[in-house]
């Protein structure tokens, strides 16, 4: 295990282009949690959003997750381009043929996915606990780990996300035409949600009653569940809260359903890339 984690970080290491995004990742990273100590003139009111509780107990958690998820581009962009380029520059066939196993070769992809999740998380969870303990004003200690599941729910995200990457590297092994079919896939499941909204709003016109014990399915597509394993958060801020009369603090729940379909979608797609890799003639 250690001899292809090794292997696959000198791959890395030797690929610049990987090594400035995992910089410049890192940046992207601390530079969105420190975002939020900025204030922000919107018209004639200032946005103060430390003052907006973006640091306070429990929905820091919501917060930091759900920003920090928007980058995972980043190291969308390292996964494809290191497995593609293991096809165009017949690295791939010369791992084979020196003795490493096609197993192995998808083990290592799967490792590195997990790793880059994982040192993704613990930086996540790190600067969140920094910023908390700076700049929480909420006294209630109960609230201080009540959404810290977030934090979990944001390293399956990008691991399921990564191993979908991983997956259609593996058919396409073409850059540019894997990010193309990345995108049409988001735009597919987007089309299947407003169809299935439309035949509900059909039934509801028909019925003329609400479908309140309806189950959406698309909600569980791949790209769908992921995105809904952390909520928006927009509405949790102080100003929204009383323009929209909200209480105080309350606990979200964490979506462990869609927590678990991703976990089950990131199992598919490496069994997926595995009958791929064993079955074509590479």
């Amino acid at each position: 295990m250690n001899k292809l984690l090794r292997l696959e970080w000198l791959k890395i290491y030797n690929y610049k282009v990987a090594r400035i995004f995992i910089l410049l990742y890192c940046l992207f990273l601390f530079g969105l949690i420190m975002l939020g100590t900025q204030k922000f003139n919107l018209g004639s009111k200032e946005i103060n959003l430390i003052n907006e509780g973006i640091f306070n107990y429990p929905q820091l958690w919501n917060f930091t997750t759900y920003f920090t998820a928007l980058i995972k581009i980043f190291l969308a962009f390292i996964i494809i381009t290191t497995v593609v380029n293991e096809f165009q520059n017949r690295t791939f066939k010369q791992n084979i043929i020196d003795g490493l196993s096609r197993k192995e070769f998808l083990l290592s992809k799967i490792m590195t996915i997990v790793l880059l999740s994982a040192v993704s998380t613990l930086l996540v969870f790190v600067f969140s606990l920094f910023f908390g303990m700076k700049y929480n004003t909420v006294e209630n200690p109960g609230y201080r780990f009540a959404e810290v599941g977030f934090v979990f729910g944001y390293f399956i995200k990008l691991v399921a996300y990564l191993m979908l990457c991983l997956f259609l590297s593996i058919i396409i092994r073409k850059s540019a035409f894997t990010f193309i079919l990345l995108f049409l896939w988001w735009f597919v499941e987007k089309i299947l949600s407003a169809i299935e909204s439309w035949f509900r709003l059909k039934t509801m016109a028909a019925s003329g009653e609400p479908v309140t014990d309806h189950i959406s399915i698309s909600e569980f597509l791949p790209l769908s569940s992921m995105a809904n394993i952390i909520p928006v958060p927009i509405g949790r801020l102080s100003t929204i809260k009383m323009l929209t009369n909200q209480g105080g603090d309350i606990v979200m729940r964490v979506p462990w359903e869609h927590i678990a379909a991703s976990a089950v979608y990131a199992a598919l797609f490496g069994l997926l890339s595995y009958y791929l890799l064993k079955k074509r003639d590479w």
